[in-house]
């Protein structure tokens, strides 16, 4: 008779611990994040050998993947999860970048130092542009004029205008550069360097254009002098060009000494535009003694105007470069 009552707490609290155990399974369960499930792995594509870079177009509906050993890229369409097409690159494709227009794709070849650009509508390679060493990375300007390739063997970045896909720029960044960003605004570009621990901030500045009057639009001719300051300037890169100018006319890129006496003007390219009124070139300048010398291309305009782009360069006493001024642009 005693024993009841005590069977009846034990009960109890059995009851009781066999209860808290289901609340405590229930608010674990209730716990659980809602976008859990989402994250699930639902399908798994087989694409090439080594698959290395991908990207996605500009309206999702396809994925472009870089196939390291068979020198391919996969192209995938993505409500499918399905490889519609393989395209035939260069050697050893690393990276891939996709225009924001969706029309081209840019695919870095490690093994033949070139860059692939692939025909988005037909799935074709429309060119192969020469680049540095060992290209890795790749990324397109938000406007998508230009796209910038880290060299990682040789430490430079190939600036390639999309246009007319040749290749704008070198410039030198640091030791074995990997990766490449283009802020949205696109005014910098951010280069990763694996072996200095350290990150390139490259400023995308606005080419100089000189134009007849702000009606003109686009149409204009381009200068740039390759610096920084500091580097010699005997052999330094200078890149002109025009874009829609007048066809057959004639261009002229000149260095002259800035002196009260006559000044000695050297020629450094001359030509005459083509048909399209575009084109875009690269000479060197030649040794220069110390002082002020302005490197100038003059240029046509559609309406016939004078255009004529100047930067102003001060070359120190073991001919390196002290100052590169910005382009002033003159229309006459």
């Amino acid at each position: 008779m005693l024993l009841r009552p005590a069977v009846v707490v034990i009960r109890r609290v059995v009851v009781a611990l066999v209860l808290s155990v289901f609340v405590g399974v229930t608010a674990i369960a209730q716990a659980t994040p809602a976008w859990a499930a989402q994250y699930d792995v639902t399908a798994t594509i087989t694409v090439g050998s080594k698959p290395r870079g991908v990207a996605v177009s500009p309206d999702g509906t396809t994925a472009y993947v870089a196939n390291s050993f068979s020198n391919t890229v996969s192209v995938i369409n993505t409500t499918t999860n399905t490889v519609t097409t393989t395209i035939t690159v260069g050697t050893r494709p690393r990276g891939v970048a996709v225009t924001p227009d969706g029309t081209k794709a840019y695919v870095t070849n490690t093994g033949s130092n070139n860059v692939s650009v692939i025909n988005t509508t037909t799935n074709t390679v429309t060119t192969a542009i020469t680049v540095g060493t060992d290209p890795l990375g790749v990324a397109v300007t938000p406007d998508g004029t230009k796209a910038y390739v880290t060299n990682y063997a040789d430490g430079t970045v190939s600036v390639i205008n999309t246009t007319t896909n040749a290749v704008d720029a070198t410039i030198t960044v640091g030791t074995a550069p990997y990766a490449v960003a283009v802020t949205p605004d696109g005014t910098k570009a951010y280069v990763t360097n694996y072996a200095g621990d350290d990150v390139s901030v490259i400023e995308l500045r606005a080419t100089a254009t000189a134009t007849a009057s702000a009606d003109a639009g686009v149409p204009g001719i381009f200068l740039t002098v390759a610096g920084p300051v500091g580097r010699s300037a005997s052999e330094a890169p200078v890149y002109y060009g025009a874009d829609r100018v007048a066809v057959t006319s004639t261009y002229l890129l000149t260095v002259t000494g800035v002196s009260n006496v006559a000044p000695m003007i050297t020629t450094l390219a001359e030509g005459t535009i083509d048909a399209d009124g575009s084109f875009s070139s690269m000479t060197r300048l030649p040794v220069l003694t110390p002082g002020v010398y302005n490197v100038r291309l003059v240029g046509t305009h559609v309406n016939g105007s004078t255009l004529q782009l100047t930067s102003q360069v001060t070359i120190g006493g073991v001919g390196e470069f002290t100052s590169i001024g910005a382009n002033i642009p003159v229309i006459k």
